[in-house]
């Protein structure tokens, strides 16, 4: 039943989400077959993943969720403070726990859906992708996405469980282009920096994993996550 609810909670986000990146990737296809100017290939690369990179990041924004606030993201009742299905879904013989982890699992699975999807209609879609990645680089590409995703996604969460959904949305967007911003990113050592996996150091180029990368941002997600839960099973709704 929990599986069925966080569906019926997530289904227009995923639909949303789909239908925003078939327009995203149409355009940036015909942009690219409509260039006839000569362009180097490893910066035809770069650009082709600079685009997709805001695509690959906003994923998990989206599609994360507390599980507890079952308020519609979208339509006139998305910012009128708690849902009335919230009070009754805290009513039902399940922990807030259970709640929190299933909507986390399940979000996961669909953004692990989307991102194979994506990166299928990139390659379809894409010549300098094609032409010039081979098949394993592809597949290191979409699971260091996936990976590095988790920190984003466990930000999603957290914010979740302290915001109605769509300033929960906006205000993780905001922040996360903040933090993508060069000079925030020069503090960190680049091998720590959980967004160059995603361009300049995607497998596509350097044709190994950014391991530690994807370590820092499974250990941020799953900060993020635990700070989640502790959020949920404290707050008087």
């Amino acid at each position: 039943m929990l599986w069925f609810k966080a569906w019926l909670e997530t289904k227009s986000r995923v639909a949303f989400t789909v239908i925003w990146l078939a327009f995203f990737v149409g355009v940036l296809a015909m942009a690219g077959n409509r260039s006839r100017a000569p362009v180097p290939v490893l910066d035809a690369l770069a650009g082709a993943l600079m685009m997709l990179g805001f695509c690959w990041i906003f994923i998990p924004v989206w599609l994360a969720g507390s599980g507890v606030r079952t308020q519609v993201g979208f339509g006139r009742n998305a910012t009128r403070g708690v849902h009335g299905s919230t009070h009754f879904t805290l009513s039902l013989p399940v922990t807030r726990a259970r709640l929190l982890l299933t909507r986390g699992a399940v979000g996961l699975l669909q953004s692990a859906a989307i991102v194979i999807a994506l990166g299928i209609a990139s390659w379809v879609l894409l010549p300098v992708l094609r032409d010039h990645a081979t098949l394993t680089d592809g597949l290191q590409h979409l699971l260091a996405v996936f990976v590095c995703g988790t920190a984003f996604y466990g930000l999603s969460m957290l914010a979740a469980t302290l915001l109605d959904d769509t300033w929960h949305i906006w205000s993780c967007t905001l922040l996360i282009m903040a933090l993508w911003a060069p000079p925030v990113r020069r503090l960190l050592p680049p091998a720590f920096d959980v967004f160059r996996p995603l361009v300049e150091a995607s497998p596509i180029l350097t044709h190994t994993l950014p391991w530690t990368a994807m370590a820092v941002a499974v250990a941020a997600g799953g900060i993020f996550a635990l700070h989640a839960l502790k959020v949920v099973e404290s707050t008087e709704y």
